[in-house]
């Protein structure tokens, strides 16, 4: 059988290819695994970082501010922070600002 591929590195081929059909199934691919447990990992995530001015950015934000009053990302989100400001998230800088600027509503510059 042919190997598994992830809905991750399928969205990077989609985009590699300029092919909107397979971008957007991989699109609800991704969303399908994301949930109130990961979601904080996967909007500071190296992978979201890459593809931030793009579908995946808003989809996720959007779904961790959906899940902000759950214990994972209530309790993890400070950490997130923390590790930005440390330096060690340094690609997740932008994932703040947009999570910031939705909780405030303040308008982006995308």
């Amino acid at each position: 059988s042919p190997p598994h591929c992830s809905p991750k590195s399928m969205y990077q081929l989609a985009k590699k290819l300029n092919n909107e059909p397979l971008s957007q199934l991989a699109l609800k691919a991704i969303e399908t695994r994301l949930s109130e447990v990961n979601i904080l990992d996967e909007a500071f995530s190296k992978f979201t970082s890459r593809y931030w001015h793009d579908a995946i950015k808003e989809m996720e934000i959007a779904l961790l501010l959906q899940h902000k009053s759950t214990p994972a990302v209530s309790h993890g989100l400070p950490a997130k922070i923390q590790a930005v400001a440390m330096g060690n998230l340094p690609h997740a800088a932008s994932a703040l600002t947009a999570l910031y600027q939705q909780i405030t509503q303040i308008p982006g510059q995308n």
